[in-house]
């Protein structure tokens, strides 16, 4: 789910900062991508309503604040955490595999 919450707020916050040019253009557009990037979410906060009205505003847009909001979603959710400290787990066990490992003889 996050998956496609991140490719719409990437693309969400490009477009922000490329600046669109009209207001009123970019902030439905804005308004609409964050409807998608919502419905995306695996479950709905107040904070997501926030950094929604946010971004509609013209001016403030200029950080991505969409992506920023989307990693720090994941990084507070259990089941992303679960799957990172496996990624992390198998990354160092292969390096310590690695630095055991004799140098191979040519």
């Amino acid at each position: 789910m996050y998956g496609i919450a991140m490719l719409l707020a990437i693309i969400n916050d490009a477009l922000d900062l490329a600046g669109i040019g009209v207001p009123m253009i970019e902030t439905l557009f804005d308004a609409a991508l964050a409807i998608l990037i919502i419905s995306a979410l695996p479950e709905r906060k107040l904070t997501d309503i926030l950094v929604a009205l946010g971004d509609m505003f013209t001016g403030i847009d200029i950080a991505p604040m969409w992506t920023l909001y989307l990693l720090y979603r994941m990084e507070r959710d259990p089941e992303v955490g679960k799957i990172l400290a496996k990624l992390r787990t198998s990354k160092s066990s292969t390096k310590k595999e690695e630095a055991l490992r004799p140098p191979e003889q040519t």
